[in-house]
């Protein structure tokens, strides 16, 4: 079932409700060019503190998708979105007393409407163990009193300007004397537009945050590599003397980190493939909407492995070929000599210092690239450290303190 569910065909683009006057659907379809659909719905308290929003079944427009369980098949029965029934304890099949009467829970569904389920258009965080969305058959509006008429629209022609449609629908509307309330577009909808939101944000941190894992990893490795061939300089030296080639060394030397490249890339698309559906799913969890079937893609996979072992590959060489390119007879000295006083070193004058100090700060500043190492490490750590609890205290002064001292009210008004 959880298939079915197809947000570019059944999403709406508008939606509104009608204080006063009667909607000519098929006159207002013909002349917006659209696909209106009207429903009852209304607010139902189960108790002082939970609230459940009902709303009539549609067959055009905002089709509930059934994600567990079965679909509506007779009066009496109801819909409810998993997080709201899991948050008051309210099985498949179980029973919800509404109004006096007790309807059955068929299933539990997710609405395109209602992908993440604010009660206020302005709120600002869902909580399903005070409000909910569900979904019975409009003929079991009959027994309520006061019942709300929405009106959800599709837009056919998608090339003509959103706001010129609503305009032209508007105006129609208004034209024959309907009262209208509650006019919202979907892009203002935070019920939907969050969903938008949170996946361009994940697509926007990925690539640089995965880009900077790879230069990371390319630092470490090279880093790594030519403090080993440094070592190894002597022999290095007296491979060249016996004759054997530049191009024999550095793909003996590049092939350590082109083979680790390969074995990580190779183990993280096997380890990580598995982990795909546990990572969605949790990612879905906040908001209400079926799953379907994750289909992996091998061009990506591929990509994957191959990313680390290019990035890892060209450093490498670089780093290789920095140190293969100085003589044998060099070689075999041990590489260049490092004790030599240099720029850095003669612009702290070290000589002012105690002898522990003046040792260490000679041995960081005689070698720059182990400093840059050190301080870009400790400029990260930092930098994450301080973004956490940046988010943290921004999270706590927006959810707690502003909703609890500044957005306390008793009654919401919202002017369209």
């Amino acid at each position: 079932m959880a298939n079915d569910f197809e947000v570019k065909n059944v999403q709406e683009d508008l939606y509104f409700s009608v204080l006063d006057g009667e909607v000519d659907i098929e006159e207002a379809e013909k002349e917006a060019d659209a696909i209106i659909e009207g429903y009852p719905s209304m607010d139902v308290s189960l108790s002082d503190s939970v609230t459940l929003r009902l709303i009539g079944r549609t067959e055009k427009v905002n089709i509930p998708a059934v994600i567990e369980g079965r679909d509506l098949s007779a009066p009496g029965e109801i819909l409810l979105d998993p997080a709201f029934a899991l948050a008051n304890n309210i099985p498949l099949g179980g029973g919800i007393n509404i109004a006096g009467k007790t309807y059955s829970v068929a299933g539990y569904m997710g609405l395109p409407k209602y992908i993440y389920p604010l009660r206020g258009i302005n709120d600002l965080v869902a909580i399903p163990a005070s409000f909910g969305v569900g979904v019975i058959n409009p003929g079991d509006f009959a027994q309520f009193d006061s019942v709300d008429q929405n009106y959800s629209v599709k837009f056919n022609d998608h090339a003509i300007s959103l706001n010129e449609q609503m305009t032209r629908l508007r105006e129609y509307l208004q034209n024959n004397g309907v009262l209208l309330s509650d006019w919202t577009a979907a892009p203002n909808n935070k019920r939907m537009a969050i969903v938008d939101t949170s996946v361009s944000s994940y697509q926007a941190m990925s690539m640089p945050i995965s880009l900077s894992m790879i230069l990371l990893s390319c630092l470490i490795i090279g880093i790594m590599t030519w403090r080993m061939i440094k070592q190894e300089s002597v022999i290095i030296g007296t491979f060249y003397a016996f004759g054997c080639r530049r191009r024999e060394l550095l793909r003996h030397y590049t092939a350590i980190p082109m083979l680790l490249a390969l074995t990580g890339g190779t183990a993280d698309a096997l380890l990580g493939v598995p982990c795909v559906r546990p990572a969605v799913d949790a990612m879905a969890q906040a908001y209400i909407i079926p799953v379907p079937a994750i289909l992996s893609s091998v061009k990506d996979i591929l990509l994957s492995i191959l990313m680390p072992v290019i990035s890892l590959g060209v450093s490498s060489y670089f780093v290789v070929n920095a140190v293969l390119k100085h003589p044998a007879a060099e070689l075999m000295k041990g590489g260049r000599e490092s004790g030599k006083v240099g720029a850095w070193e003669r612009l702290f004058k070290l000589e002012r210092f105690k002898f522990n100090t003046k040792f260490k700060l000679r041995e960081q500043l005689r070698s720059i690239s182990r400093l840059l190492f050190l301080v870009i490490g400790v400029v990260s750590a930092s930098a994450l450290m301080l973004f956490g609890f940046f988010i943290v205290g921004s999270y706590t002064e927006l959810f707690k303190n502003s909703t609890e001292s500044d957005y306390n009210f008793e009654y919401e008004y919202a002017y369209h």
